[in-house]
Order: C-alpha cells, then sequence, then structure tokens
C-alpha cells in the first residue's frame, strides 16, 4: 500500500516495506519503480517528506539491522537524483529514539508504543532482546522552514514541578528539594 499526500509543506509520500515472509523490509522492483515514477512526476519545486516502515541504512543497532530494509542500495539509487529536495524521512521499526542524517537527508524514529528494542551497539551480541522502556509517540510541527519533531513519552508518570523557584527560595535548594506533584 503505497500513496502519496499533496499538503501545503510537500509531497508526502508512504512507502510500503512489508515483506510477509521476513521481519525485513522489502521493496520489489514494482514499489521501487512505483517511487521512481512519483518521484519523478512532482513538480521540480515541490519537496518531499518519505515514511517507511524499515530503515534503508544500518542504525547501529545490529540485531535491527540484520532486518531493515533488504534493498538499501537499490532505494538509495531511486532517491538519489531527489535527495536535495526530501525535507525529512520517517521511519518505524526499530522502536528505539534514533536522529540524525541519511546522506544529507534528515531522519527520525521513535519507540514503538507497545514494546521496545534493547539499546544494543555491540555487533558481536547474540541475543535480540526487547525491553519495557516507556511508548512513545511523535508530534511534528512543519511549515515553509521548519520541521520539528517532537517524541512524547505519553504514559510517563514522573512528578512535574515548575522549573523557577517560588519567591523567596533559593534556586539551588529548590532544584534539590522541589515539592514535585
Amino acid at each position: 500500500m503505497q500513496g502519496t499526500r499533496t499538503t501545503e509543506h510537500g509531497l508526502f509520500v508512504f512507502l510500503d516495506t512489508l515483506d510477509e515472509t521476513s521481519h525485513a523490509g522489502e521493496m520489489c522492483a514494482k514499489r521501487l519503480n512505483w517511487l521512481a515514477g512519483t518521484l519523478a512526476a512532482a513538480p521540480d519545486d515541490m519537496p518531499f517528506v518519505v515514511f517507511m516502515h524499515h530503515p534503508p541504512f544500518p542504525v547501529g543497532v545490529h540485531a535491527m539491522d540484520e532486518i531493515a530494509l533488504k534493498q538499501s542500495a537499490e532505494f538509495a539509487e531511486v532517491i538519489a537524483p531527489y535527495r536535495s529536495r526530501i525535507r525529512h524521512l520517517f521511519f518505524g521499526h526499530v522502536h528505539r529514539p534514533i536522529f540524525g542524517s541519511y546522506g544529507k537527508i534528515p531522519f527520525s524514529t521513535l519507540r514503538g508504543t507497545n514494546h521496545q528494542v534493547w539499546f544494543e551497539l555491540d555487533p558481536a551480541a547474540t541475543d535480540h532482546l526487547a525491553s519495557h522502556e516507556p511508548p512513545a509517540y511523535g508530534v511534528v510541527l512543519i511549515d515553509q522552514e521548519n520541521l520539528v519533531v517532537h517524541s512524547h513519552d505519553f504514559l510517563d508518570q514522573s512528578l512535574r514541578f515548575p522549573f523557577e523557584p517560588p519567591a523567596g527560595v533559593d534556586g539551588r535548594d529548590y532544584a534539590l528539594n522541589f515539592p514535585a506533584r
């Protein structure tokens, strides 16, 4: 199920990377051709925001890199002429808060709303571990100049407190002994 949505902030491109026989991502020739045609058909001044489930490059969590998008080189080749027009790449699958750039394309991915993948960067680690770190969802603020991604740990129950100390209370003392609610 691939599709697009034209918005005032560019063309949002939604990619299907499901492989029903594996946890790894799949973009068969038909899907890649659709993507190539979609990007080529857009007006030359239209930016893109791309959404997909599987990351098209290694993220450093070896267990997840093994089940990333299988056709990463083919994907990179299709988007190569349009890289400067891709405002942001969103993906899931890794269940980790990761932000950076893919080439010069900014990307983000967040924790899942179910389980998380444990933060393990050692490629020699043999276990693919999950955890119950807090789930999160993202809120994206976008305008003509900026795209900001907020990660919200919506089940976080930690105590809230006013940032500024009450009048007459020393800031350091307040920070160490604040009355949280």
